[in-house]
């Protein structure tokens, strides 16, 4: 008889928290700096600015809480996985739920870090899953779709340089049989 696997737990990266904790903490500087000194040039570039210190605040808040808590980002059992790898993770999903699973990038054309990689869980009742959250994720989830992205998407840059795509297919296919897109498996070298 063969032992059910473990549990694959993925921590976030501490380094790449720290960077993003670095960088949400510049994007309220500039945030703020934009806020008082654009009040005299035009109230567009001030409200932009305090908008962004806004959202660097939260970010910052939100990079803190993982460094400080050691919480995992990624829990992939044989029941389903759990995703918290963002301020509206999905959290658990079981496998029953999922269609399949795909890589999902998202190109940002004027930003120096071009893309974006994220594992896409496409579920076979996205209005059961949609019901099960609450009024904000919900919301957020519909903007995501509004977006074109996924309504679930784990982020793959928060996940540590051991983990990476090839080896996250591997432990996936260790616990599930879930259908795996030719793009993810091709993009994973599996």
């Amino acid at each position: 008889m063969q032992e059910t696997p473990a549990p694959f737990v993925v921590y976030p990266s501490r380094t790449r928290m720290a960077g993003l904790l670095t960088a949400s903490l510049l994007f309220v500087g500039i945030g703020v700096w934009m806020g008082v000194e654009g009040a005299s040039d035009s109230a567009l570039v001030s409200v932009l600015g305090w908008i962004a210190a806004v959202f660097g605040v939260a970010g910052g808040v939100w990079f803190t809480k993982r460094l400080v808590r050691r919480d995992p980002i990624l829990i992939v059992s044989t029941d389903g996985i759990e995703d918290h790898g963002s301020a509206v993770g999905a959290g658990f999903v079981p496998w029953d739920d999922v269609s399949q699973l795909r890589l999902w990038v998202y190109w940002i054309p004027t930003f120096p870090v071009r893309s974006l990689k994220f594992l896409a869980v496409d579920l076979k009742d996205p209005g059961a899953f949609q019901a099960r959250r609450s009024l904000v994720r919900r919301g957020l989830g519909r903007v995501n779709q509004g977006m074109n992205a996924p309504l679930i998407s784990i982020p793959l840059q928060f996940m540590p340089r051991s983990v990476n795509l090839s080896v996250l297919v591997r432990e996936i296919r260790l616990r599930s049989n879930v259908e795996l897109s030719p793009e993810l498996v091709q993009s994973a070298g599996a």
